[in-house]
């Protein structure tokens, strides 16, 4: 099936690629070239020569052997009697002599050595398949969607019908996730209070995932991108206490 490209199609497809209107000059050309050549290589790809314009080629003597000259790119191509006789044995003296059938004749086969020609010069290159690509709905940035053992980007997430994201930080965004603050590190709490806030953490991470699992949602080879951000996670809350617990310790040592 052939794809024809349009006004209609081009505006749908400047529409699914960059529905923010996000993208640069640049950046919109480079989305839309799977569009166009997908829509170039379905289309018949027969080769048709230039035509030529005869005209009558004439000095004016009624020495000169009546021919016909067409114009090319690389000179002028001619078409003439000069071999040819009359029925009566005669030269062709002038145009007007000329039988129309041998003008015909001669300018067709003028034309067709000219044609073979070029045409001998003419290879067939085919086109590559098309690089299936989407915009991330966040930054624009334009993402591979093949699966990643085709050369596909390492992180592709189609969130939604037609709606990608790029990167776990651009999927985090989209879904409006945001990582709760670990509450500051009181003074006088054990490591056992510590343990629990970075439990806390993880587990919120963990119940995030099971449900989208639950609802049906993607998770295949991104089940790392969603684990690691478990991991964060638990830095961001082991981090804080951390820090939060230091400064206990120096200020109880200031006071001493």
């Amino acid at each position: 099936m052939q794809s024809e490209l349009n006004v209609d199609a081009l505006a749908q497809e400047i529409r699914r690629v960059d529905g923010n209107h996000s993208l640069g000059a640049g950046a919109l050309a480079e989305a839309l070239m799977p569009l166009i050549t997908a829509a170039l290589s379905d289309q018949d790809r027969a080769v048709e020569v230039k035509g030529l314009t005869w005209v009558e080629d004439w000095g004016g003597s009624l020495d000169d052997i009546p021919e016909w000259r067409a114009r090319t790119p690389w000179g002028s191509l001619s078409a003439s009697v000069a071999g040819c006789r009359d029925a009566s044995g005669n030269r062709y003296e002038c145009h007007c002599d000329v039988p129309t059938d041998l003008k015909e004749r001669l300018i067709t086969e003028a034309t067709a050595h000219y044609e073979a020609k070029i045409r001998s010069a003419l290879v067939d290159v085919p086109v590559e398949p098309a690089v299936p690509t989407a915009n991330c709905c966040v930054c624009g940035r334009i993402i591979d969607t093949r699966e990643k053992s085709e050369g596909g980007d390492d992180f592709g997430d189609e969130t939604e019908p037609g709606k990608w994201t790029c990167s776990v930080q651009c999927y985090d965004a989209y879904v409006g996730f945001v990582p709760d603050e670990p509450a500051p590190h009181k003074e006088g709490e054990d490591s056992a209070a510590v343990t629990a806030a970075i439990r806390r953490a993880g587990t919120k991470a963990r119940d995030e995932l099971l449900e989208r699992m639950a609802d049906g949602g993607s998770v295949d080879n991104d089940l790392a991108d969603y684990m690691t951000r478990i991991v964060d996670a638990c830095e961001r809350a082991a981090l804080a206490a951390t820090r939060s617990g230091s400064a206990t310790t120096s200020k109880g040592i200031h006071h001493d």
